[in-house]
């Protein structure tokens, strides 16, 4: 719970500086370790590094307050007009609730077992608070990390400046998560799409904790044999046949801190922070080109964390756009502050500074993308010809009084501008390890797409789609029209293939989009149309086109679709809330008794259904995943492999104490106990889940003669070979335990005479190969 003391001092410096509170306390908490990685890379570089005792805690407080300092210069201080209010606060309240059931809830399966993948992003968060600047492999000590690691890294500071042990992180960072998601939602309700505080409250607590309609009828699915009862807790996840259809409750519930679960709030803010932006009281010019950064941080931000996401943001930020050049009459006059139509020369401008933007940011994606190799030389001079060409081509009799238009003091361009270009940098080099699997081809397949049913797409979206498609049908007014609509979604029901109702729906917000053309449309507006049509499009994405990732096989479908509900769970529980808040502003204010009745009763039976149903999958699930731990060894999660392999757990609480080194244990097959002494001591495993670990690396004959050394080493008799083979491998630690007997024979009566035993303890023990 000191994660929520971090959070109040945050906030406290937030309150003197003129920023939006939540905003600024979520910018802090994640420039703060990006920062510090930053600086820290410099120091790397120059052969230094951060050690001694307090050296980390003294970098990211550092951090906080360049963080801090920069925000104060470039907004200054807090004065009486814009002074906090309830509306400030609200969305950290929000936070501390969500995050204190959830953290409770944590507390409840302690255990670090083998369901999921528990046990290697356990791996992956030790090895951050290990080597937070350069991401090490955990299971394949040696070799570099090939996987997002920016959560890792914020774990690694909660761990670090809060003192936190890894086993407490772990927990801190999986409630963190869906308490900043809740949070972010909450924020977003109020602040983009204009709604109350009871939907905001509402949004930030069902958006997180709602489960799909499998989940609140309890139903697994069965292939060929629709849904029956779900005897277990898998079935919500399962709905479409040969995918992974989880949602934020079930992902929580299952415990792994993985990327796209640690992630889940990242889509919301970026639209919070891009929605701050364009909208701001400032020129056209100047919310343009800090927008434009905006939705690079984005992307640069997604690589690093999950990139997945980064084609979604990218539709998302195009979508937006274009929906309001597409709402908005002569929009490209407010660059000038007059008409464009029949001004030739106006136009002409416009498109001069779009060409040599365009130029120059090839320019440099060029250079720095694909020929690093040129000398400085060459770099530089194609720098200049392209900074040269844009000084030439761009219209500065349009963009000097347009960006600082409105502005006391254009030194804040000027000051957010290096903020962005030294954002930017940290963000590419804080991900520069990560390999693009199959060399960065994004290479989409369309032949033999699966077929996802009308009744598998109503299983898991089936509360989004309904409220999104009456919220829709309630907004217009009742005509001839309105009926066909009606009609024309009610008929592809009949069809026993999902799309099509997909289809549908997306043609009625089109045409309800080209309606709203008539009326004043708010930024607001644009937003919340741009996350009803984004959502829909991206349920139908899989349904077209799935990508070819390096699983192959089945699988490629399973992960598209995998990835995109993940993401679009917020974004289309979103658009519900912007459609009906747009119907209650129209019905609630109505003078039609029975229209306003009607809409009452409407919203409260949907609330009575969707929490009886959510009781329902709790009460079905939370029983099957409390875990009862013991007391001597459940406060850091070892009561399981203590009961499944006696002696482990001193093993592993002794190793904690010993200095770094590579571990070897016997491999076995994924998602089991194999390599779990390692991990859960917090030290490099020699090999861990080969088909992970090979996955990542693309190392397959490293993996394979590691896996034969490992058994070299086991089967040896003669101890003083056995010693030199770990030797010649860099191998410290040798375990010896259940499962090496398993797989290896009866290997305690080998000899091991020749290395020095550190700890024994019934079913296992641990030597040291050298003598240091």
């Amino acid at each position: 719970m000191s994660t929520l003391f971090l959070i109040a001092v945050v906030a406290f410096v937030g309150m003197f500086i003129a920023v939006p509170l939540f905003e600024f306390v979520v910018a802090s908490l994640l420039l703060t370790p990006l920062l510090k990685f930053f600086l820290a890379y410099l120091l790397l570089q120059i052969g230094s590094s951060i050690e001694g005792s307090g050296a980390e805690q003294a970098f990211y407080v550092f951090s906080f307050g360049l963080v801090s300092f920069s925000a104060y210069q470039i907004f200054g201080s807090r004065k009486k007009q814009n002074r906090l209010t309830l509306d400030d606060w609200l969305p950290l309240g929000a936070f501390l609730v969500i995050f204190t059931l959830a953290y409770a809830l944590c507390m409840q399966w302690r255990e670090f077992y083998a369901m999921g993948e528990r046990l290697r992003d356990y791996a992956l968060i030790a090895s951050a608070f290990d080597s937070p600047v350069t991401p090490k492999e955990p299971w394949m000590e040696g070799y570099g990390l090939n996987y997002y690691v920016f959560w890792y890294r914020f774990t690694a500071m909660l761990g670090s400046v809060l003192h936190m042990e890894v086993w407490e992180a772990y927990h801190a960072i999986v409630a963190f998560a869906l308490a900043l998601y809740g949070a972010a939602l909450f924020q977003v309700v109020r602040v983009v799409l204009g709604g109350g505080r009871v939907l905001a409250w509402c949004a930030a607590v069902g958006i997180p904790f709602i489960p799909n309609v499998a989940g609140m009828l309890t139903l697994k699915h069965i292939r060929g044999e629709g849904f029956s009862p779900d005897e277990g807790w898998w079935g919500p996840s399962r709905v479409i046949v040969g995918s992974i259809t989880e949602f934020p409750a079930w992902s929580f519930l299952l415990g792994d801190a993985h990327p796209h679960y640690l992630n889940l709030a990242t889509f919301s803010l970026l639209l919070l922070f891009f929605y701050r932006i364009i909208t701001q009281q400032t020129s056209v010019i100047s919310r343009v080109y800090h927008g434009v950064f905006m939705v690079l941080a984005g992307v640069f931000f997604l690589v690093g964390s999950n990139a997945w996401e980064v084609p979604m943001w990218g539709g998302m930020a195009a979508l937006i756009v274009a929906l309001r050049l597409m709402l908005t009459d002569n929009v490209f006059a407010k660059l000038r502050g007059r008409s464009l139509v029949g001004d030739t020369e106006g136009v002409g401008d416009l498109f001069r500074q779009i060409t040599a933007g365009g130029v120059l940011l090839a320019a440099v994606v060029v250079v720095v993308c694909y020929y690093a190799d040129l000398s400085w030389f060459e770099i530089a001079l194609t720098g200049v010809v392209a900074v040269v060409f844009a000084y030439l081509t761009c219209p500065l009799h349009l963009v000097k009084p347009a960006l600082f238009s409105g502005r006391k003091l254009p030194t804040v361009d000027i000051a957010l501008t290096f903020f962005w270009i030294l954002l930017l940098i940290a963000l590419k080099l804080s991900s520069q390890h990560i390999k693009p699997e199959g060399g960065g081809e994004l290479t989409f397949v369309r032949e033999k797409i699966p077929v996802t049913t009308t009744l598998e797409m109503f299983a898991h979206w089936g509360w989004q789609l309904g409220l999104l498609t009456i919220g829709s049908i309630a907004i217009r007014k009742w005509c001839l029209s309105t009926a066909f609509m009606v009609l024309f979604l009610g008929g592809t029901l009949l069809f026993d293939k999902g799309a099509l109702f997909i289809y549908a729906l997306i043609g009625v917000q089109l045409v309800r989009i080209i309606e709203l053309r008539a009326e004043q449309v708010s930024w607001r507006d644009v937003f919340g149309e741009a996350l009803v049509i984004g959502s829909l499009g991206l349920i139908l994405l899989p349904e077209i086109v799935f990508l070819n990732d390096s699983y192959g096989g089945d699988n490629e479908r399973m992960n598209t679709i995998f990835k995109i509900y993940t993401t679009t769970w917020a974004l289309i529980s979103l658009s519900v809330v912007y459609v009906w808040r747009r119907v209650m502003a129209a019905r609630l204010d109505a003078d039609n008794f029975v229209v306003r009745g009607i809409t009452i009763i409407h919203l409260w039976s949907t609330a009575i259904v969707l929490i009886a149903g959510s009781m329902a999958f709790y009460n079905h699930t939370m029983p099957r995943r409390v875990v009862t731990s013991d007391a001597r060894y459940g406060y850091d999660g070892l009561s399981d492999v203590e009961r499944n392999f006696p002696g482990s757990a001193s093993i592993i609480r002794d190793l904690r104490e010993r200095p770094y080194g590579r571990v070897l244990e016997a491999q076995g097959r994924p998602y089991s106990f194999t390599t779990f002494v390692s991990t859960l001591a917090g030290q490099p495993a020699y090999l861990g889940w080969s088909n992970h670990v090979g996955l990542l690396t693309r190392e397959r004959g490293e993996i394979s003669r590691r896996e034969g050394i490992t058994k070299n080493i086991y089967t040896e008799v003669d101890c003083l070979k056995r010693q030199q083979a770990a030797l010649k491998e860099k191998i410290v630690y040798i375990v010896v335990g259940s499962l090496e007997r398993e797989q290896f024979g009866n290997i305690y009566a080998t000899d091991f005479s020749c290395m020095k035993t550190l700890k024994r303890d019934r079913q296992y023990s641990v030597y040291q190969v050298g003598s240091n």
